[in-house]
């Protein structure tokens, strides 16, 4: 039997710097993992495939199409048996928010049954495999900060990031990721930011990201109102430098100095709407 933690993906700038002819956007990004905010994942030998899910799981992904499923399914094809293993999933990553839940369990599947069945899958076939299963679970199965390009097979190393607070707060709405791609305007970056050799302190990430911007962000928050109505209200919060939206929503988070500011501003939020969901992380 093992145990896995799924940390939550936070893209602190995402860009769309293309399409392809079969449809896929072409993405830049950088992106952080929030050790304190993971689902966990419980995988055990067993006769024949099975999966029980708790915490903020959807009711659409409760059965055997959850990516983790998929995943297993997709390791088991690779290495020619059968998904005879026990999946207990326990998610605290809310569904639809952008935080890449669903994607940070099929990596994590990935990663536990290579160690469960003692595989060792060829470096190319395993990132065929992790992209088959969706653009974020490669980056998801990196696990560390980095930026990742194309259509999410792309992934580079970044400098080193200074220390961090976050404030999460989703307004209780699930994004449809297909539909915020669908009605957005048809730009697309030109150029490739370029990224500094070394970041100082928190205030030079926040120049940094100053720069760049989530070009999801106004589509999702014409689809839903109360993407903005949660950034504004971080915005304005006492020692936030940075409030932007997650990869395609519908979770938004505030880049705090320090961690005291960060809790007062999580007070303030759940005061002025209590049935949000908030959530404080440390990087």
């Amino acid at each position: 039997m093992i145990t896995l933690f799924a940390p939550a993906k936070l893209n602190l700038y995402l860009h769309v710097t293309g399409k392809r002819s079969d449809g896929y956007h072409l993405l830049d990004s950088l992106v952080v993992f929030l050790p304190d905010l993971c689902d966990r994942i419980t995988l055990e030998k067993a006769d024949a495939l099975s999966f029980t899910a708790s915490g903020m799981v959807p009711e659409d992904a409760q059965g055997l199409d959850n990516l983790a499923v998929k995943a297993a399914k997709a390791v088991a094809d690779a290495s020619g048996r059968a998904p005879a293993v026990r999946i207990t999933l326990h998610k605290n990553i809310p569904a639809g928010a952008g935080l890449g839940g669903g994607s940070a369990d099929a990596a994590a599947v990935v990663r536990g049954l290579e160690q469960l069945w003692d595989l060792s899958l060829e470096k190319n076939e395993r990132d065929r495999l992790l992209l088959s299963l969706g653009a974020d679970v490669p980056v998801c199965y990196h696990g560390t900060p980095c930026r990742f390009e194309g259509i999410g097979e792309i992934i580079s190393d970044v400098p080193s990031l200074p220390s961090l607070s976050f404030l999460l707060v989703w307004p209780d709405c699930h994004s449809a990721t297909q539909a915020v791609f669908k009605s957005r305007a048809p730009h697309y970056r030109d150029n490739r930011i370029k990224m500094p050799e070394a970041f100082a302190d928190t205030d030079d990430l926040a120049q940094f990201l100053a720069q760049t911007g989530n070009d999801l962000q106004e589509a999702a928050e014409n689809l839903y109102p109360s993407i903005a109505e949660a950034r504004s209200l971080l915005e304005r919060q006492a020692g936030c430098t940075l409030a932007r939206m997650s990869g395609s929503g519908s979770c938004v988070f505030g880049i705090f100095g320090d961690a005291a500011r960060c809790k007062t501003a999580q007070a303030a939020v759940q005061a002025a709407h209590p049935s949000w969901w908030t959530h404080t992380a440390a990087l």
